[in-house]
């Protein structure tokens, strides 16, 4: 959470709107490769970003905001060397 109240998190699946691909997450079919979300103090929510399993990687896992207000995180899935959506 930022000093303003922006609570900002990770979730691992979901999020790629893209309905015509098989997603996987540890072997197991999912929707989506994961997204970067904020919920504002008043509750409301806005996805950031949404992987996409291929070149941008996938299932995120965890995020760090540093005093600058930048995010960094990390992915369970690696870029385009792991391919976890066709």
């Amino acid at each position: 959470m930022e000093a303003n109240g922006n609570l900002y998190g990770a979730a691992v699946n979901g999020g790629d709107g893209l309905r015509n691909r098989a997603c996987y997450y540890n072997g197991n079919p999912q929707g989506g490769s994961g997204t970067i979300f904020k919920i504002a103090p008043n509750g409301e929510f806005s996805v950031l970003y949404r992987f996409h399993g291929k070149a941008d990687g996938g299932n995120p896992v965890s995020l760090v905001l540093d005093t600058a207000g930048n995010l960094y995180g990390i992915t369970n899935s690696a870029g385009t060397s792991t391919a976890i959506c066709r």
